[in-house]
């Protein structure tokens, strides 16, 4: 194999991750890891432009939530919002990160950063256990460059556990235990 068909293989917590060279990525991150039911976690969405010469201008993702999980809408960050992007949604795309408002519109290449912030919600009377929150794994995630031109940009998953509902029982109705003196 020529050192110019290797592709770098990078170990992240326990995840494989493919990347080529000029590959570039839209990640999340959850924090906390977990919630109790009727909890708030919030997701951070960002950038890793791998080949500066690309240029996205705009990013377009759909985040594929399971029963039990309610997303708030984005909230531009960090590079975003240097970059003076906006977001919008459609309901047949998904959430964009848009060249910003005006005319002409907003060109400017965002660089590697947060992009986005996003509040998650675990259902009151929801489930428990893990749920996978994905972000360009089973829906696409489109990137695109000053021109309007494609480029393509990976994404992944995270998860968040929604823990169990415990429930209180009054000390009444506890079974009472003989005491010793």
């Amino acid at each position: 194999m020529d050192s110019d068909d290797e592709v770098p293989l990078i170990a992240l917590t326990g995840s494989l991750i493919f990347a080529l060279a000029s590959a570039q990525s839209v990640s999340l991150s959850v924090y906390p890891g977990s919630v109790p039911p009727g909890g708030t976690a919030t997701l951070t969405l960002t950038y890793t432009d791998a080949s500066p010469t690309v240029n996205v201008a705009a990013i377009q993702w759909q985040l594929e939530l399971p029963p039990g999980l309610s997303a708030a809408v984005p909230v531009a960050a960090g590079e975003a919002v240097a970059a003076n992007k906006v977001i919008s949604y459609n309901a047949a795309n998904g959430y964009t990160i848009l060249a910003g408002t005006g005319t002409p519109l907003n060109a400017t290449p965002m660089a590697s950063g947060i992009l986005a912030i996003i509040a998650v919600t675990a259902a009151l009377n929801g489930g428990s256990g893990v749920m996978k929150i994905g972000f360009g794994s089973d829906l696409p995630l489109l990137g695109a460059d000053a021109n309007g031109n494609g480029v393509p940009v990976s994404g992944g998953s995270v998860t968040l556990v929604v823990l169990s509902r415990f429930r209180r029982t009054p000390a009444a109705a506890l079974p009472q235990v003989p005491h010793e003196p």
